[in-house]
This record gives structure tokens, C-alpha cells and sequence, in this order.
């Protein structure tokens, strides 16, 4: 039988040649000490610099946190750049919930596809359905999205018209976006997509002033959080 103080002394025995079979070096061992620089609570001193070390690790930054909204990010940068301070990109809201796979919401004026009471799209607003194609294109290639195109309306109509018009909106949206032609950007699977007329159902804001009535005549694109359920309870 081995002793306990045998057992130690071999365990010793065997870490020495350990350390003396390997190689240190003092600027590695000066890096790691300045990075705990200062008192105990890591605090440095005045005057002192921060110094760069392997040792230490940056912070994982709050934007982007996910790929998909690294996508969101430069498609606003690539509507800023290509449509300018035009109607259509002024009337273009982005959102995106904080968690690093959370909803996308794009939500479009009525200013910024159709003319008033019209679901005919205009000549305008191709320019800005490329970039958001493209834009679904490379989200829905990164994560097992759905997408829904959703039309609403302000109370200015009957029940069945705001439907019927919500309704025709949601869909002139998502025929466009789904299109074969090559000139209009990358190709969409159609089986990830949800059209949703809801007419006034949903107002963002109350329908109490010109301005608020125009706000809530909007086609909302929702992108739900890879594996969401069909529908979502989110209004906006």
C-alpha cells in the first residue's frame, strides 16, 4: 500500500517536471497582472492607461445581436442610401424586439405603396419592395421564420369595405413580393408567408385626428421569432 505522504510526495514529484518541461513567458505573466490593476474592486488609479490583453474578453455589443438583425440593420442603411428622404422611406417604421431572435416588424404607411382608398401599388413604391425582397430573402435563408403581411385601416369606411380594402392591400404586397421576375430581386418561399386582412380592427392609434387615421392605414410585415406560432397577438 501507498502512504498519504508517499501519494503527496509523488503528485509533487510529478507537477515539477511538469513546470520544468514547460516554457513561460514574463510578458504573458505581466498582461495578465495589469489586467487587474488598480484595488480590489478593479478600479485603476488615476492617470493609469488600460492596457489590450488576450486575457481579457470584449464585451458582446448590444447591436447586432443576432444575424438576422445585423440584416435589419443594413437594410434601413440600404433604404436611407437608395430612397433618400423620399415619401416612401419616410413613411417606413422599423422594429425590433429585444431578444436576439425576436420579431421583426416593418410597418409601411399607406403613403409609402398606394394611393388613398386604392390596392392598386405605385410606380413609387417598387423601388423600396425590392430592397424589402431582398431583405426577407437573406432573413428567411439565416432562420425558420414566417412572415405575415398584414393590411389595415382607419374607421373611415364600413366594416366589410375596411376589410375587403385591408384584405386586397395585405395581398398586392405579397404578389409583388412573391413574383418570379428576376428584376425584382432574390426569390421568397411562398409556403413561410401568411396574408392577413384586419381591417379596423387594430388601430395603432386612436382614430381621432386626420394624423391618426393616416398612421392606422398601414401594411404591417411581421417576421416571427424562428418556430413562432402561426399567428401573432402583437398589434401594432
Amino acid at each position: 500500500m501507498v502512504t498519504f505522504s508517499d501519494m503527496c510526495t509523488l503528485l509533487l514529484t510529478f507537477f515539477v517536471l511538469l513546470f520544468s518541461m514547460s516554457s513561460i513567458s514574463s510578458e504573458r505573466f505581466q498582461e495578465f497582472f495589469r489586467s487587474f490593476a488598480g484595488d480590489q474592486l478593479g478600479l485603476m488609479s488615476a492617470g493609469e492607461m488600460v492596457h489590450s490583453s488576450d486575457f481579457v474578453f470584449d464585451p458582446i455589443p448590444d447591436i447586432p445581436k443576432s444575424s438576422s438583425r445585423a440584416a435589419m440593420i443594413d437594410f434601413a442603411s440600404s433604404v436611407d442610401a437608395g430612397l433618400g428622404s423620399g415619401s416612401v422611406a419616410d413613411a417606413v417604421e422599423f422594429q425590433v424586439e429585444d431578444a436576439p431572435e425576436g420579431a421583426i416588424s416593418i410597418i409601411l404607411a399607406e403613403k409609402a405603396l398606394f394611393r388613398e382608398g386604392s390596392a392598386e401599388l405605385t410606380a413609387e413604391s417598387s423601388d423600396f419592395l425590392n430592397l424589402l425582397r431582398n431583405f426577407l430573402a437573406r432573413v428567411l435563408e439565416m432562420s425558420n421564420r414566417r412572415v405575415i403581411v398584414e393590411g389595415h385601416t382607419d374607421n373611415s369606411l364600413p366594416p366589410r369595405d375596411a376589410y375587403i380594402l385591408s384584405a386586397r392591400r395585405a395581398v398586392a404586397v405579397l404578389d409583388y413580393l412573391l413574383s418570379d421576375r428576376e428584376e425584382r430581386g432574390s426569390w421568397l418561399p411562398p409556403e413561410r408567408f401568411i396574408v392577413a386582412g384586419y381591417g379596423s380592427t387594430r388601430p395603432k392609434v386612436p382614430n381621432d385626428t386626420p394624423e391618426n387615421r393616416a398612421a392606422n392605414r398601414r401594411v404591417r410585415i411581421y417576421l416571427e421569432p424562428p418556430d413562432a406560432s402561426i399567428f401573432s397577438n402583437v398589434i401594432q
